[in-house]
């Protein structure tokens, strides 16, 4: 058995609710434990060796595609990509791009929710202080507006991967014409395109119910001293210990309340990627400013 199938990113462009729309599809074999489990870029994982992450997939059952999603693999693509090849040169790539301001604004207060992120959005929207931050994981989580330039990101897929194996999606065209788009990628994958999954909605932004359940659902500190008292993942395997945590989640989330973004602020956030938007339309020849109307 061999992952043949890998969704690459965008990070808040609705990865994870496409992800579980192909699970639903028979001839396509997604464990909801392999979502975002970031093997090819996070090294504390990758050193473990690939059974690391084909462990995740032991009900395999002969199905056609064999998918695996890690919304940081389009951002880290200075290593990621070789990795992936490495591991696989026929890979099918699916990424999906969304308006790189809403992307930004979105995984702010998603993070904001997740108790992660702290700062106003004026001091965590700052591209020069981006740049100085360290290690994987403030990488990945806070670096909102460099997670926003994907020319580069596609850009580099064609050194690695051939463009009949790279199907690019759009956030927007899943939003308004679900079946459509949904139908595209089954093509893309060879697989029925007649099949309509369950169209269930994840990581729909939101505040928290209650913050002190998401620093114990996150917090890693916190989740190691419970562990210690009540050592929980000695009776509950990784499958059900991640069916309980994404419940909790879902169930500490009020989708009725986002915070108010300034408008000047959105303008901000349009001319810092202006320029990107006019060179992402000319790569895929789409007219993508008039699409996120940023121009």
């Amino acid at each position: 058995m061999k992952i043949n199938t890998v969704i690459i990113g965008i990070q808040k462009a609705g990865t994870t609710s496409f992800y579980n729309w192909l699970a639903q599809h028979p001839d396509i074999y997604a464990p909801a434990r392999a979502k975002d489990f970031h093997f090819f870029s996070d090294d504390k994982y990758f050193n473990k060796g690939i059974d690391n992450l084909l462990d995740k997939y032991k009900d395999y059952k002969n199905e056609k595609i064999i998918l695996h999603s890690g919304v940081n693999y389009s951002y880290f693509h200075s290593y990621t990509y070789q990795r992936l090849k490495e591991y696989n040169p026929d890979l099918k790539i699916i990424i999906i791009l969304r308006n790189p301001t809403e992307r930004a604004i979105s995984a702010y207060n998603y993070f904001k929710r997740l108790t992660i992120e702290n700062r106003p959005i004026e001091e965590a929207f700052n591209l020069n202080n981006e740049k100085l931050l360290d290690g994987h994981h403030s990488k990945a989580n806070s670096t909102y507006l460099q997670h926003g330039f994907y020319s580069k990101q596609i850009l580099a897929l064609a050194d690695f991967f051939p463009q009949k194996n790279i199907k690019i999606i759009f956030f927007e065209d899943i939003l308004v014409n679900k079946k459509e788009t949904y139908s595209e990628v089954l093509d893309f994958l060879e697989v029925d395109n007649s099949f309509r999954p369950e169209f269930t909605h994840e990581n729909v932004s939101g505040a928290a119910k209650l913050k002190f359940v998401n620093k114990i659902l996150w917090d890693e500190k916190i989740k190691n001293k419970i562990k210690r008292i009540f050592p929980y993942h000695k009776f509950f395997n990784n499958s059900i210990r991640s069916k309980i945590f994404l419940k909790l989640n879902k169930l500490n989330t009020n989708k009725s309340k986002s915070n108010e973004i300034p408008k000047n602020l959105i303008t901000e956030l349009n001319s810092v990627y202006k320029e990107e938007v006019e060179q992402l339309s000319q790569l895929l020849n789409i007219d993508l400013q008039e699409k996120w109307q940023i121009k």
